[in-house]
């Protein structure tokens, strides 16, 4: 829902509410995961088309300067040099708007508001950078960045938070693209102790069920639960006939398959499993999405996140029929490729590292 405040002349321009890409073909999500895994705090780099160069200069911006190998004709600082309001009263989009080619944009500490997205081309080079604690705070939905045809790309260091609408930025058609410490306010940290319930209750004949989950699980011991269900590290396997069967667990929800008549209840809420893979714990608020521009050059990707992740199978697609299993998104680094599709992940936290390399796509944010 739109957040209608009150905003200037001047913050008007460069604001359009646009949604992120539609959901793609579903995946798996099963306990006999084969390849991939998930972490924190990083980079992006991926191939694509050739860049116009903009020359634009910005008024009192300081001497160019190297991050990680992209070299900027200027710094400018977004509070002093493009009059950004840093306590989240008036909008910064017009500010932004105005961000010149080959530029460094510095955020001094505060909070940055975000009404709707900020369309921004053809720059050459862009960098947006937080050496304190800088929040951008969304009031639309899907409120944020859209990069479009820039060669390099660099963000790093920033707060992602929301009011009544989300953050969400977007970059299509860059070289290298580096994206590093980058946090989600939605968190939810994993519990140590088992302290979540999920139940499956039966509600026909024989219904058979996969749960995966970040930390372990357990069947519980309520009299309905056989407590000899097969249990491999976070995953469970089990079948139950016209009774509920109860897990508790730790950490997130990262997957839920099921095949007969069965809903499922996490935390006594019931979860959208449509009898498939696919349901994820609602506290996974952020998603990645990569997508292949060109069929034949497939992009290929690496990324660590902070928290929980999961594999968001309404937006991937199958990878030569087996796709990309819950578990492997359960931990670790998670690595894979696309060609002629998407691949998408739910995670809780933030983002550590994102590593793309072909002709890509890429929306990383909040999903709510």
């Amino acid at each position: 829902m739109a957040h209608e405040l009150e905003s200037g002349p001047d913050d008007e321009r460069a604001t359009k509410r646009s949604p992120v890409p539609d959901d793609e073909p579903p995946d798996q999500g099963r306990c006999d995961n084969r390849s991939g895994s998930v972490g924190r705090r990083g980079y992006l780099r991926w191939g694509a088309a050739a860049v116009a160069m903009a020359t634009l200069g910005v008024g009192g911006a300081s001497a160019g300067s190297t991050r990680d190998g992209i070299g900027f004709e200027r710094v400018v600082d977004a509070v002093e040099d493009l009059g950004a309001d840093p306590t989240g009263t008036r909008p910064v989009n017009r500010r932004l708007a105005d961000v010149s080619s080959n530029s460094l944009v510095r955020f001094p500490e505060g909070k940055y508001r975000l009404d709707g997205r900020v369309e921004l081309s053809e720059l050459g080079r862009v960098g947006f950078e937080s050496p304190g604690d800088a929040v951008f705070v969304g009031t639309e939905p899907n409120s944020g960045l859209s990069v479009e045809s820039t060669e390099e790309v660099y963000y790093t260091g920033f707060t992602h938070a929301e009011s009544v609408g989300t953050i969400r930025h977007e970059v299509n058609g860059a070289e290298t693209v580096l994206l590093r410490d980058i946090d989600d306010e939605n968190e939810v940290a994993s519990a140590g102790a088992r302290e979540n319930r999920l139940e499956v209750v039966a509600t026909d004949a024989v219904a058979s069920y996969e749960v995966t989950v970040s930390g372990g699980i357990a069947p519980v011991d309520d009299g309905h639960t056989p407590p000899d269900l097969d249990v491999s590290g976070g995953c469970v396997e089990g079948t139950v006939a016209f009774d509920t069967h109860a897990l508790e667990y730790s950490g997130a929800v990262t997957a839920v398959d099921v095949t007969g008549n069965a809903t499922v209840q996490l935390n006594g809420e019931v979860m959208d499993v449509d009898r498939r893979s696919g349901a994820v714990d609602p506290r996974l608020a952020s998603s990645v999405h990569i997508e292949s521009t060109d069929g034949r050059d497939p992009a290929r990707y690496e990324f660590v996140a902070t928290g929980d992740v999961a594999v968001d199978v309404d937006r991937t697609e199958p990878c030569r029929g087996r796709g990309i299993l819950a578990e492997e998104a359960r931990a670790g680094t998670v690595t894979g490729s696309v060609g002629n599709g998407a691949k998408a992940y739910h995670f809780s936290r933030g983002i550590d590292t994102l590593d793309v390399g072909g002709p890509s796509r890429i929306s990383i944010g909040s999903d709510r």
